[in-house]
């Protein structure tokens, strides 16, 4: 899992988490995040 805040994200208050096994990503507002990558984590254990 990659969490990538760039110029971009910054401008528009989000941050794009990428799975490196799959390769797919999501853009999510930056009050999400936490949330979202505890998600994230959670299907990838199971």
């Amino acid at each position: 899992l990659a969490v990538i805040i760039g110029d971009d994200e910054l401008t528009s208050n989000t941050a794009i988490i990428r799975t490196m096994e799959g390769g797919s990503q999501q853009s999510v507002q930056r009050d999400d995040l936490v949330a979202s990558v505890r998600q994230a984590l959670g299907r990838s254990l199971q």
